[in-house]
């Protein structure tokens, strides 16, 4: 048994392998799709911005500087991408780099995992 964990993509309706890979050591601890070929996995030390072509996954590894490595949760609509970490901070993400830390909570109410968390998100009306 391989110490790496797999991430596999499948059509449900069709009941289809669209793609699979290896990810890496880290606990994946939530997933969410940016677009339909493009999706963001999170975790303890772990962010991956994952690109679906021709049944091949190919990954790109998060860059935290000086932030908190720990994600217990993501949301994404195309370019916005969240994530929110142990220490109550929600990141804005540009592709694999976090672009702003938008909010720290002083405690936070989950401090060893985030289980869960709600991200509103709304279409800016032009």
């Amino acid at each position: 048994m391989s110490a790496y964990h797999v991430l596999a993509v499948y059509d449900a309706n069709n009941a289809i392998l669209l793609a699979i890979s290896n990810t890496d050591r880290a606990n994946i601890l939530d997933i969410a799709f940016r677009e339909e070929n493009v999706l963001i996995t999170v975790g303890v030390k772990h962010y991956m911005l994952w690109k679906i072509s021709n049944k091949c996954l190919t990954s790109r590894k998060g860059i935290f500087g000086e932030h908190s490595d720990i994600l217990g949760c993501v949301a994404a609509q195309r370019e916005l991408v969240l994530t929110g970490n142990k220490n109550g901070e929600l990141y804005n993400w540009k592709g694999i780099v976090i672009s702003l830390s938008l909010i720290h909570i002083s405690e936070p109410t989950r401090p060893l995992y985030i289980s869960y968390a709600v991200f509103c998100l709304k279409k800016k009306k032009n």
